[in-house]
């Protein structure tokens, strides 16, 4: 429109008489070494930036992913660029009632892009004002039934203790006082205590948040149809797991 003649992407403008990008990434600031008019890193043999926002991928996530499947489960996954294909788990979504497979899939077919990684800091904006960076601590294993006495109102068995994880939602629809640092949603998984069963419990009670986020329900603690929305997942991962609860 008005004579621009240039393609419009959503994230920035393309001018296909140059075949350049005729303004910055918006997102550059993520890539201080790579040029902020490039595509793919400059490498779009190698890369598909299928959404415009992302060059990483987290490596730990998905091996955390695979690590809460079902024993069994004929699933291999496909990322460009870290961008999960969803095509490359639908046949066993569609041969299997494993509610975490069902998540995953759920999450990498809606348009909302989420991005997902393990980390030991926590950063967020803050009242939407300012970035703040917030060092977890690490979750630890703890059995119940072997530091309390019986007879206790207390759980008993093996368990985990402490946070795995936040989920963070755009300024613009989340509910703060945290929100993301883009207009993604971002998952932040502790990974402090380096236990890949943590983390992967820790994926299963976040990505229970964003499904609901992502049906237009709520989605925050505290609320009992949200608690036990995300406690039926955890307690699943739990069992598969080895722990009591």
């Amino acid at each position: 429109m008005h004579g621009l003649d240039t393609y419009d992407y959503g994230a920035r403008q393309h001018d296909p008489i140059l075949a350049r990008w005729d303004r910055m990434d918006p997102l550059c600031e993520k890539y201080y070494n790579i040029s902020p008019y490039v595509y793919c890193a400059n490498n779009p043999v190698k890369y598909i930036d299928e959404h415009g926002d992302s060059l990483t991928i987290d490596e730990q996530s998905v091996l955390a992913i695979y690590n809460g499947l079902e024993d069994g489960s004929h699933v291999h996954m496909r990322f460009n660029n870290g961008v999960l294909d969803p095509s490359s788990i639908s046949d066993a979504v569609s041969n299997s009632e494993d509610i975490f497979l069902q998540d995953l899939y759920e999450i990498a077919i809606n348009p909302q892009m989420v991005e997902m990684k393990i980390t030991d800091v926590n950063t967020y904006i803050m009242d939407g004002k300012y970035i703040q960076d917030e060092t977890w601590t690490a979750p630890y294993d703890i059995d119940y039934s072997k530091e309390f006495p019986l007879g206790l109102d207390m759980p008993s068995g093996l368990t985990i203790s402490g946070n795995t994880g936040q989920t963070l939602f755009p300024l613009n629809v989340g509910k703060g006082p945290k929100f993301s640092t883009n207009n993604n949603i971002q998952i932040n998984i502790n990974g402090k205590s380096r236990n890949i069963n943590h983390q992967t419990i820790g994926i299963g009670h976040e990505f229970g948040h964003v499904i609901l986020f992502l049906r237009g329900k709520k989605y925050s603690h505290p609320n009992h149809d949200v608690d036990s929305f995300i406690n039926r997942r955890v307690n699943i991962l739990k069992k598969r797991l080895g722990y009591d609860n």
